[in-house]
Parts: structure tokens; C-alpha cells; sequence
């Protein structure tokens, strides 16, 4: 095989690698329960937020119907109630965000406007000292 056959070959190979990367789909996580208790599982994980959620292990035996002592209505309002709270703690979550972004905000401006301010001061000091010096310089000349 010649150099071109080796490049050529090389060539397919990084092709063939780089197109396996583009090609992953999705990953997923493998999580060991116990029979009761809580678990923090969470994909979108945000700062200082602790996903909590129970569960219930169902068996995956189909010879028997596990036995569900929640009616359908009380099990969806259990559901809903769940959704509710972690809508709840959301908005607070964002409450206790928007109150740290106002903060820096406000803090922000005040910066910005004493910057403003100390750019004016500036500007009128230049030019007392041009008016300055340019009347000196045209009565050192003799011309005022």
C-alpha cells in the first residue's frame, strides 16, 4: 500500500471517528434505589436547589398486578399537589434570584451614574484649563 492508500485510509478513519461523536443521540443514568426512602436525582441541577422526589419500586414480575391502595383522583390530586410545591418552590427560588440581580443592578447604576458624573467633572476641568492657557498664551503674544 502506497502513501496516498495511507492517507486515503487515514482520511476515512477520522472521518469514520468524527461522525460517531456527531451521532450520540441521547445518554442516560442508571440509578440503584432501595425499596423506600428519598433520592436527590436531578438533570437540571441549579444553584443552591436540592431536587428531592419519592418513588416506589414496582416489580417487574407480570404474573401479578401489584396492589395500589390510592384511588386514580387521589393519586392524580397527589400529583398535582407535588407539581404544585415544586412550582412554589420555583417561584421562590426566582423571588430570592431577582432580589440578588436587583441588588447588583441598583448597585450597577449608582456606579454608573457617579462615573457620569466624575466624566463631567472632568470635561468642565479640561476646559477651565484650555480657556486658561489659551489666554495666557494670546496675552503672552500680545494679540488680546
Amino acid at each position: 500500500m502506497g502513501v496516498r492508500g495511507k492517507l486515503v485510509l487515514v482520511c476515512i478513519l477520522g472521518v469514520l471517528i468524527c461522525s460517531c461523536n456527531l451521532f450520540m443521540v441521547s445518554e442516560a443514568v442508571w440509578l440503584n434505589l432501595p425499596a423506600s426512602g428519598t433520592k436527590c436525582v436531578s438533570e437540571e441541577i441549579h444553584n443552591n436547589v436540592v431536587v428531592l422526589a419519592d418513588y416506589v419500586v414496582v416489580s417487574d414480575n407480570h404474573s401479578h398486578i401489584p396492589s395500589i391502595s390510592v384511588k386514580g383522583v387521589e393519586l392524580e390530586l397527589r400529583k398535582l399537589e407535588g407539581a404544585v410545591e415544586a412550582i412554589h418552590e420555583n417561584l421562590l427560588y426566582l423571588k430570592s434570584r431577582e432580589e440578588e440581580l436587583r441588588s447588583v443592578s441598583e448597585v450597577t447604576n449608582t456606579r454608573v451614574a457617579l462615573f457620569g458624573i466624575m466624566s463631567l467633572g472632568v470635561c468642565i476641568a479640561v476646559s477651565a484649563l484650555q480657556v486658561w492657557h489659551l489666554k495666557r498664551y494670546f496675552q503672552k503674544k500680545k494679540l488680546i
